[in-house]
């Protein structure tokens, strides 16, 4: 028997140096910590627009008792504020006669140990409709949403 041992590789074959995945994966790992951090931010602020939603149901409802009675509602009003579809990322909803403000929750947000978002709106009445001024409370003046002023954390 004659065995032929052809160790050459066949033309057109050709594989990676070590020298090529390593800069392949470097080049990886700078792309993911440009990457990474901006998908977190981007996923902050969409959490947060669930909660600027739900602000807007309750200052509509605000709106509604002002343009019904001619006045912001008192406590005693008892309106219910919380939205009828819950939010995740909400930890409450209060009123107190003359601020609407509304908690993140800030596990389901995501925040570090200790942050807190909250959006603070004034109402103002003129002529008959109510003007609201946001202030956010945020860790991040990246996630205030649009429209509302930075009210530092």
């Amino acid at each position: 028997m004659h065995y032929s041992h052809n160790n050459s590789k066949q033309s057109g074959e050709r594989g990676f140096t070590l020298i090529e995945i390593m800069a392949a994966v470097a080049v990886l790992a700078v792309l993911m910590t440009l990457v990474i951090p901006a998908f977190q931010s981007y996923m902050l602020r969409t959490k947060v627009t669930d909660l600027k939603s739900v602000a807007y149901g309750a200052r509509l409802i605000i709106n509604d008792h002002v343009r019904t009675y001619g006045s912001l509602p008192t406590v005693e009003d008892n309106l219910n504020l919380n939205p009828q579809t819950p939010s995740r990322f909400l930890e409450q909803v209060s009123w107190d006669e003359s601020v609407l403000t509304i908690q993140g929750n800030p596990a389901r947000l995501g925040l570090k140990n200790g942050d807190q978002f909250t959006l603070i709106y004034e109402p103002d009445i003129r002529g008959g409709n109510v003007e609201w001024k946001c202030t956010a409370l945020a860790p991040n003046s990246l996630i205030i949403p649009r429209g509302c002023e930075d009210g530092g954390a």
